[in-house]
């Protein structure tokens, strides 16, 4: 009934990211930087830092409202429901001819 989609996002300030639904596609999109004061010389840097934007596309429809998310230790977990009249199966009711011989 539903998708789980995690995030790797260590560092992110949560006011600096974005979460949207369009056409069964959910963007991540945002702003990493550095809280570390960096000196002058950098001989290897292994977090990422700027501008982001993740898509991912689901195979089925999806609501267009965002289900529910949640960020901690660097992870964001947002749950993507699948569209709810798909959920229910579609029985069609037969009439049967009432002279009819098996």
């Amino acid at each position: 009934s539903s998708f789980t989609l995690f995030f790797d996002l260590p560092g992110i300030d949560v006011k600096k990211l974005g979460v949207q639904i369009k056409n069964n596609t959910v963007t991540v999109c945002g702003s990493i930087g550095s809280n570390i004061k960096e000196p002058s010389t950098i001989h290897q840097k292994e977090r990422m830092v700027g501008l982001f934007e993740r898509v991912i596309s689901f195979p089925q429809e999806i609501e267009k409202k965002i289900g529910d998310t949640h960020y901690e230790l660097g992870i964001l977990k947002i749950i993507v429901r699948k569209k709810k009249d798909l959920l229910k199966p579609r029985l069609k009711k037969l009439s049967l001819a009432r002279n009819s011989s098996i």
